[in-house]
C-alpha cells in the first residue's frame, strides 16, 4: 500500500494480504492489525483521528484480512493526515507493514435518505 484516500463520511474497506519476504502467507491466527491515522506523526496514539483494531480475519491461514473505515470513522475534517498499519503476530512481534499519507476528501452529497 501507499497513500490512502477516501471521501468524508463514506465507508471503505481495504483487502489486505500479508506475506513474508518469500511470498508465503503469514498466518494471522491470533494476530491483531492496527490502523492509526493522525494529524501529526508525533501525536500520541490517544490523539489519533481514526484508530481501528482488527482481530477477525477473512482467511487467517492464507494471510488475508480486511480493514474497514466506517462513515462514522471518516466523519472528520477534510485534509491530509498520516497513517500506518501494524501487525502484531501471535507471538507478540510488532511489524509496521506500511505507512503514508491518508487523505479525507470533500464529499458533495451529505444526505443519506
Amino acid at each position: 500500500m501507499a497513500d490512502l484516500s477516501m471521501f468524508r463520511g463514506d465507508d471503505k474497506t481495504w483487502n489486505l494480504t500479508f506475506t513474508d519476504s518469500n511470498g508465503t502467507a503469514i498466518n494471522l491466527t491470533s494476530a491483531t492489525i492496527f490502523l492509526t491515522v493522525k494529524k501529526n506523526t508525533s501525536d500520541a496514539d490517544t490523539s489519533a483521528v481514526i484508530s481501528k483494531t482488527v482481530t477477525a480475519h477473512t482467511n487467517p491461514t492464507g494471510g488475508i484480512s480486511a480493514l474497514t473505515v466506517t462513515h462514522t470513522d471518516s466523519a472528520i475534517a477534510i485534509g491530509n493526515y498520516y497513517y500506518d498499519i501494524q501487525l502484531v503476530d501471535s507471538a507478540g512481534s510488532v511489524t509496521t507493514i506500511t505507512n503514508g499519507s491518508f487523505t479525507i476528501k470533500r464529499d458533495i452529497t451529505v444526505r443519506t435518505s
